[in-house]
This record gives C-alpha cells, structure tokens and sequence, in this order.
C-alpha cells in the first residue's frame, strides 16, 4: 500500500505541476508522448521527498550529507 501511495503522489505531483489530472488519468502517459516529456522532466528536475533531483546530482550540486552516505544514497 505504500507503494500505491507512494506512486499516486508523484502522479499528483507532476500533475499539477504540468497542468493535468495525472491522479485520475494516469495513461494519459503512456497516450500522449507530451505529457510523458512534461512529466520526466518533472521529475528530473525535481527534489522528491529526501533525495535531490537527478539533475543536481548530475551537475553536482549535491554533497552528500553523513546521513545519506550511511544510506548509500
């Protein structure tokens, strides 16, 4: 169920972020190749909950704290 949780709040997330209802419509993902683009970037872009975006990591503007070394993050 965590998952399920977890999952529908990144729907939420992204949605509103980009102006559609992800929650409720979640193939609009697989249907419409913009929307897709819309939400990857999303969350690239985009810290989500304790970790950082993939796009600071990768450019390096994120350190890792002690805590997140001890959890191999």
């Amino acid at each position: 169920m965590l998952t399920l949780y977890h999952s529908n709040s990144n729907y939420g997330l992204a949605g509103k972020a980009i102006n559609e209802d992800l929650s409720n419509n979640p193939d609009l993902l697989s249907t419409y190749p913009t929307v897709s683009f819309k939400s990857a970037i999303w969350f690239w872009m985009t810290p989500q909950g304790n970790k950082p975006s993939s796009h600071d990591v990768i450019v390096g503007k994120w350190t890792p704290t002690a805590i997140d070394i001890a959890a191999m993050r």
